[in-house]
This record gives C-alpha cells, sequence and structure tokens, in this order.
C-alpha cells in the first residue's frame, strides 16, 4: 500500500499493533481479582484498538476487490474513489472486545443484538445502496430489541399506561442520534474521532459510578474507533477506507444505546443532561441544518430530511473558510472534548448547573458557527468583486485601460 495512503510503514506498525494487542490480551487475562473490573476495564481500549487497526487492512482489501467503493461527487469533499465498509472492521473488534470479558447483563446483550442488526442494515447500504425508508425500519426494529432488553429512557415523568410516553422519546432519541452522528461522516476521521470520544467519556463516567457494563460497551467502542483512526485519519495524505453507513449508522446507534442504558445521575435533570452533553455535536449540528433547510424550503417531510444531501453540515461550513480537512476536523475534536468535560464536570451538580451548562454549550457552537457563516459570506462577497472587476476590465487585461 502507498505510503501516503497507509500513513508510514505498514509492516512495522502491523507488527507493533500486534505486540500491543498481544501485551493487552495477556495483562487482562493475568490480572484477575483481587484487581477489580474497573481497572481491567481500561484494557479494553487497546485490545479493541488493536484489532480494529489489524483488521481494517483486510476489510479494505475485501472491498477494493469486490468493488465497493465511494466515487467522489460534488457534494463530497474526497476526489479519489475510496473503498467503504470500514465499519465492518470497527464492528469485529466492538464486538469481540465486549464480550471477550464473559460477564454479560440483560442490557449488554440487547445493545449488542440491537447493534448488530443496525451494522448489517448500513453493510448491506454500503453494497447496494438502501433507501432511507428502509435504513429507518431497520433501526426502528433495533430500538423494538432494546424495549425486548427493558431499555429505554428513564428519566422523565410517564403517567401513560405501558409507558408509552417513555417509549415514544426514545424512539425519538435513539433514530435522531443514529442519524445525526451519521452525518457526521463527511470528513476523513470526523465520525469515528468523534465516536472515540463520546465513547470515552461514557465509559469514564461508568467507571466513576461503577457501571461495569455500560463501561465494557463504551472502552470497547472507543478502542474500535481509535483502531480505524489511522487508516481514516493518516498523517499524510487522504484516507485509505471510510467506515461507509455500516460504520456511522452503528456508531450513531451504540452511542444512542448507551445514552439510555447508563445510570447518569440521580438528579433527573443531570441525567437527562449529561449524555446530551456527550452527544451535543451532532445534536446541534442536525438542529442547525434541520432549521435552515425548513426555512429555505429545501425539506417538508422526514423522508426528504432523511435523503437530503448537501454540503451544509458544521464540518462543511468549517471547511469552506479554508481552514483544510485536518484542521475543521481536529477542531470538532476539540469542541466535542469539551462537551465531554462538562457532561462529567455536571454529574455530581444540580438541575441548575445542567441548565446553565446547557445554556453555555448552545450558546458557544451557535456563535461559533455564526462566525463561521459570517467568514464564509465574506469570502464569496470578495471573490463576487473580484469577478466584476475582472469582468470589467478591458481586452488585453490593463486596468488602466492602455492597449497591450
Amino acid at each position: 500500500m502507498p505510503e501516503n495512503r497507509a500513513g508510514g510503514n505498514t509492516g512495522q506498525r502491523i507488527f507493533l499493533v500486534f505486540l500491543l494487542f498481544a501485551l493487552s490480551l495477556a495483562a487482562f487475562c493475568i490480572f484477575r481479582p483481587p484487581v477489580s473490573f474497573r481497572y481491567r476495564s481500561w484494557l479494553l481500549v487497546p485490545i479493541a484498538f488493536s484489532l480494529a487497526n489489524l483488521l481494517t487492512p483486510l476489510v479494505r482489501l475485501v472491498a477494493l476487490r469486490c468493488k465497493v467503493v465511494d466515487h467522489p461527487e460534488a457534494r463530497k469533499v474526497h476526489t479519489e474513489a475510496t473503498p467503504l465498509l470500514g465499519g465492518v472492521a470497527v464492528y469485529m473488534a466492538f464486538a469481540l472486545s465486549a464480550v471477550s470479558v464473559f460477564w454479560y447483563s440483560p442490557e449488554l446483550k440487547g445493545v449488542l443484538l440491537a447493534a448488530s442488526i443496525v451494522f448489517v442494515i448500513g453493510v448491506l447500504d454500503d453494497i447496494f445502496g438502501l433507501s432511507s425508508l428502509v435504513r429507518l425500519l431497520a433501526q426502528l426494529v433495533a430500538v423494538l430489541v432494546l424495549f425486548g432488553f427493558g431499555m429505554q429512557i428513564d428519566s422523565i415523568p410517564d403517567p401513560t399506561r405501558f409507558h408509552l410516553l417513555k417509549k415514544a422519546i426514545t424512539i425519538i432519541w435513539v433514530l435522531g442520534i443514529t442519524n445525526s452522528v451519521n452525518f457526521l461522516d463527511g470528513l476523513d476521521g470526523l465520525c469515528a474521532g468523534f465516536g472515540a470520544i463520546a465513547a470515552l467519556f461514557t465509559g469514564l463516567i461508568a467507571f466513576l459510578t461503577h457501571q461495569y457494563f455500560l463501561m465494557f460497551l463504551g472502552f470497547s467502542l472507543a478502542g474500535s474507533c481509535l483502531g480505524f483512526l489511522p487508516w481514516n485519519f493518516p498523517r499524510r495524505g487522504s484516507a485509505a477506507i471510510f467506515m461507509g453507513d455500516a460504520g456511522s449508522l452503528f456508531i450513531g446507534f451504540t452511542l444512542a444505546a448507551l445514552s439510555i442504558m447508563g445510570d447518569w445521575a440521580e438528579n433527573r435533570v443531570v441525567a437527562l443532561t449529561v449524555p446530551v452533553l456527550i452527544l451535543f455535536l451532532p445534536i446541534f449540528d442536525t438542529s442547525m441544518t434541520t432549521f435552515f433547510r425548513i426555512r429555505e424550503g429545501k425539506v417538508r417531510t422526514i423522508r426528504e430530511w432523511l435523503d437530503f444531501v448537501g454540503r451544509d453540515h458544521i464540518h462543511h461550513r468549517v471547511y469552506s473558510v479554508g481552514i483544510g480537512k485536518r484542521h475543521t476536523v481536529l477542531i470538532l475534536w476539540v469542541v466535542a472534548v469539551m462537551l465531554g468535560f462538562s457532561a462529567v464536570i455536571i454529574r455530581t451538580g444540580g438541575m441548575l448547573e445542567a441548565y446553565l451548562s446547557l445554556i453555555q454549550a448552545s450558546l458557544v457552537l451557535v456563535c461559533f458557527t455564526g462566525f463561521i457563516v459570517h467568514m464564509k459570506n465574506r469570502q464569496d462577497a470578495m471573490i463576487r468583486i473580484a469577478q466584476r472587476m475582472t469582468a470589467n476590465e478591458p481586452d488585453g487585461g490593463d486596468v488602466f485601460g492602455v492597449s497591450m
């Protein structure tokens, strides 16, 4: 594989990653109680990282052989045909890491089964190109699986019979987060990096609150996303492989499922605020683009919203300023990290802290987006002025009207 697509000496890197995997797995097996599961679970990060990093080049070869590639289009940023199915490596690393603890709960089983359904439909979409309605119905089936394992949002009062209000809000939440994270998959490394950050903060809070099964899943997902990043966000050149819908839908659904699986705080408002802050970047991005699209008459139904493609997401707007793909992704990663720290800080706070944190996050991102839009408008205005000046120049290009 060429160096600019692989990110360096491939053989040496594979050897080092395999060594990391062997050492991490050995330590995980050796460190038995009295070493607590809380501390052994941190080893799931390097284990999942190693598995994803080793599996990704194999999946890439399969995708190239089967010609499952993403071709450049006007609405896309990449300029070369790039293999898809990177999400297969992320999913396999996540599943193998999560089951390696040999200690399961009904919720953990429910997340694995439901996420597997979303993953399969994502793979089929990458290969055959499914309609948005089919994808949405598959995600709905996955949510029903979560219900079957007793998982739903419990932080809101529900006077209805059979908890219908909670179930309705859970459906909206899970489907919304799943597709919002999918929308982030527009620049190299952005979706995988955000998935790693959100999963790490989920695992960290689970560690602090002794939620073992949530910790297993959070750290497994974080390591899987991190292991995929060197192939999707190399130091030089463009991505060697994209995760595709198999990865982005799977990551989004898993993060949404973990958010309703966790017991975030004793206070109901705080319990709702913590996962919102962790996932605030895709929530804000989807809310912002939906607002502008409705205002401009581009979408009128949910079907149109799912099918609409355009370069108006937050990463497109930042990238359009001209700072480059890599810096755009790094800036949005920093925003996600800051929001994650806010979630950790308010975990032990009260309602006032929760409300203030949400207001602060909203204002920061609104101002950030407004600044980006302003800068892009100024750039467009300067380009139009330059074009008019060029069009008004006499033949020969002499601005003083003197013939050349």
